[in-house]
């Protein structure tokens, strides 16, 4: 069985992470690659920082700003 990061063979790589059993065994697997588990924790990580952060009001436009 192959077992191949589905990142990888979705931007086009081999992205092979293990051969098991005989090599006539033509069955594939899908996990993810060390490089990828990285990326995918770090964008989560950086979704939830920015998620978190209070919205700034639109800004006013400039006519209900003036003083009489």
């Amino acid at each position: 069985m192959v077992v191949i990061c589905a990142w990888c063979q979705q931007e086009g790589q081999r992205g092979i992470l293990e051969i098991t059993g005989e090599k006539a065994d033509e069955r594939q697997s899908h996990g993810i690659c060390q490089y990828h588990s990285l990326r995918l924790r770090h964008e989560y990580r950086r979704s939830l920082f920015f998620s978190t952060l209070p919205t700034l009001p639109h800004q006013a436009s400039s006519n209900s700003l003036r003083h009489c």
